[in-house]
């Protein structure tokens, strides 16, 4: 941080709004910041969002800022960040006032585990799922989902998923979100899906099934599905090279999980799950099991769910824009994550004028919007809710990339996952 930017930020003690005493700073993005501060009549502790100052008299960004906090204020679910309240500086920039979340980024996490077992991080996955199933229910498609965005909280004993950062989200049918810019996607290239590297335009909910996707085998694998050392390396990848089967890297999950893994992360968006709910139904029986008295049961509603079809490095994030050219597409960078260490947010950005995205049918919208998908193919009969063995095996620490998985039998675990809270049916 400059020194202009010290001197104009607030330091601890100082009175926001009149009613929020600072605390300290939590993390700095590459456009905003976030504070730690104490309503002074409630003390109730809760988390401030502000906007550099250098980038508050940009109408285009400050509107994005609103915007993401119009678009997370519609949700309720207990796997997504709350925004309590939204007011203004002096100078008349807005700032956020969300919930104060006390624990760690999933991204930290699995840098000091490398690897998490296959029950543990479906049991992630499917609260992440929950928070974005009522999301894209309400039209919002996130766009920018990561270890760095999914927060694990510790409360009572038990470990939730919330789902941060809807900085760049998508709002269907939004007639006020035209504002354009010279970039034409946005996101981390780690987990951005190919429709997303090739225009924003293309980009619907099953974008954020890919992401999500990428997720599950990274905490799997503890590797990336795609590794590059340059930004443009990895979105060529992504856009034309097929990553090695989860499989193949870890051969003690059940062969089904992986197949549902390798559907997220199919390159036509029309070859994915048609909806976040599909997935989740999918990947459910590997996760927590019932009957264990350590871990919240497994609540899954699959009425109306499609039926799955099977379908037979990290952390390196790159910083600022970039222009690139793949496969005679360009697509410009910004990325997300800055360097101002693990508790640093995610930079809000703007994004391109959004388009009305098509959301599959079987997901409840709240108006009509886009163009249906065509029927889905012939598929096999569903997933039941029987879930796997409970005993769940976690191979050593792999941390670079390799061509072919190890197949030495990996020795047993040592310590028992944490235990971990998984969705309400409701927000499914």
């Amino acid at each position: 941080m400059s020194g202009s930017d010290a001197e104009s930020l607030p330091s601890p003690g100082a009175v926001i709004a009149d009613k929020y005493t600072v605390v300290r700073a939590l993390g700095r993005g590459g456009m905003g910041i976030v504070l730690e501060a104490e309503h002074q009549r409630l003390g109730q502790r809760v988390a401030l969002k502000l906007l550099l100052p250098e980038i508050r008299s940009m109408g285009e960004i400050t509107a994005r800022f609103e915007r993401e906090a119009r678009a997370v204020a519609r949700l309720s679910g207990p796997h997504v960040a709350r925004i309590l309240d939204v007011d203004a500086l002096p100078d008349g920039s807005p700032f956020m006032v969300m919930e104060l979340l006390r624990g760690r980024e999933l991204g930290d996490e699995l840098d000091e585990r490398t690897k998490i077992p296959y029950r543990e991080a479906v049991g992630y996955i499917l609260q992440a799922c929950a928070a974005m199933a009522e999301a894209h229910r309400m039209g919002i498609v996130h766009r920018d989902l990561k270890p760095a965005n999914l927060f694990l909280c510790e409360t009572g004993g038990h470990r939730t998923i919330k789902v941060l950062d809807f900085g760049i989200s998508k709002l269907t049918g939004d007639v006020n979100a035209s504002m354009t810019t010279t970039a034409s996607a946005f996101g981390t290239p780690l987990y951005m899906s190919p429709e997303q590297v090739r225009s924003v335009k293309n980009v619907d909910a099953r974008a954020d099934i890919w992401s999500l996707g990428v997720v599950l085998y990274e905490l799997l694998s503890g590797e990336l599905p795609f590794h590059h050392e340059s930004a443009t390396g990895i979105l060529a990848a992504i856009l034309t090279e097929k990553p090695i089967p989860i499989g193949k890297r870890c051969p003690e999950i059940p062969r089904p999980l992986a197949d549902a893994v390798m559907r997220a992360l199919e390159k036509n968006p029309e070859d994915r799950f048609t909806d976040v709910r599909e997935f989740a139904a999918s990947i459910a029986p590997y996760g927590p099991p019932r009957e264990d008295p350590t871990l919240a049961a497994v609540a899954i509603e699959l009425e109306g769910v499609g039926k799955p079809r099977s379908r037979g490095k990290r952390r390196n994030l790159f910083l600022g824009a970039a222009a690139v050219v793949v496969a005679g597409v360009t697509a410009a960078i910004v990325v997300l994550q800055s360097t101002g260490g693990p508790n640093a947010p995610s930079a809000v950005v703007p994004v391109a004028e959004p388009a009305a995205p098509a959301i599959p049918s079987g997901v409840p919208q709240v108006s009509p919007v886009g163009t249906a998908l065509p029927p889905t193919k012939d598929a096999p009969p569903a997933a039941t809710t029987t879930v796997a063995p409970s005993a769940t095996v976690a191979p050593p620490p792999l941390r670079k990339p390799t061509a072919e998985p190890k197949t030495s039998a990996p020795p047993p675990v040592k310590t028992a996952p944490p235990a971990t809270t998984v969705p309400d049916p409701k927000y499914l």
